[in-house]
Parts: C-alpha cells; structure tokens; sequence
C-alpha cells in the first residue's frame, strides 16, 4: 500500500479552537470549559489511554435461492 511504517498511521498532535460570542466573563468561559472538557466523551477518550479491540469477522453468506422455473403445460 505504500505505507511508511516510520509515520504513525494516527494523529500526531490535536488542536481545536473555538469561537464563542457571549456576555460571560472569562472567568465565566473558563468555568464553562472546565465543565465541557469534564463530561466530553470525545475528549475523555482521546486523553486517557482506552483498551481498543478490534475483530473481524466474516459475513455469512446468505442462503442460496433456487429459482423454479415452472414450464406451461400442454
């Protein structure tokens, strides 16, 4: 596939900025990212370190269908 094995096939770094039009103070904001950052799924995950498991499995092929052609009768 042309894959260079000496470059992690993931992120190396993640950053996001956001934009936020309010009346809160700072001190406000920041509380207010306290509180995302401590119930965000996504960040939770990406943070700490999650067992990941991964399978696959074959899909069963499904049963096989026989026609019946039904001829006219003389």
């Amino acid at each position: 596939m042309g894959v260079d094995d000496t470059v992690p096939a993931g992120f190396v770094k993640i950053e996001g900025n956001v934009v936020i039009d309010s009346p809160a103070t700072a001190e406000q904001l920041a509380s207010l990212q306290r509180t995302i950052d401590a119930h965000c799924p996504v960040l939770d995950d990406l943070i700490r370190s999650v067992p990941v498991s991964l399978h696959l499995n074959r899909a069963e092929a499904p049963p096989s269908k026989t026609l019946e052609h039904k001829g006219e009768e003389s």
